[in-house]
């Protein structure tokens, strides 16, 4: 219920953010969404994809910007770097925390 509500609230502009685990990965995507922050992904690439895709929801030329943090030398960089290399490299920038 309380998702279905936050959901609601949301579309409506009532609130302009939305915290979220893996409710993403099982088929709802998410509404007026340009901006998303991911902790850490999964070893799946497909339903890292999926989860990013769900965001994309373009209006009007408008783009979604989406972080990704990852661990350095861990199984997270790969995981990330797998499930990227589904997308246009051009539109992929990689930020290193020291430039933060």
């Amino acid at each position: 219920k309380t998702k279905d509500d936050n959901l609601t609230k949301l579309e409506e502009g009532e609130i302009d953010k939305l915290q979220v685990c893996n409710i993403v990965s099982m088929g709802v995507t998410i509404p007026n969404l340009k901006c998303g922050v991911f902790h850490q992904l999964q070893s799946n690439s497909e339903i890292a994809l999926q989860k990013m895709l769900r965001m994309c929801n373009y209006e009007d030329g408008s783009k979604a910007i989406m972080y990704i943090f990852a661990y350095e030398n861990t199984n997270d960089e790969k995981w990330v770097t797998k499930a990227v290399s589904m997308l246009d490299p051009k539109r992929i920038k990689y930020i290193h925390h020291k430039n933060i």
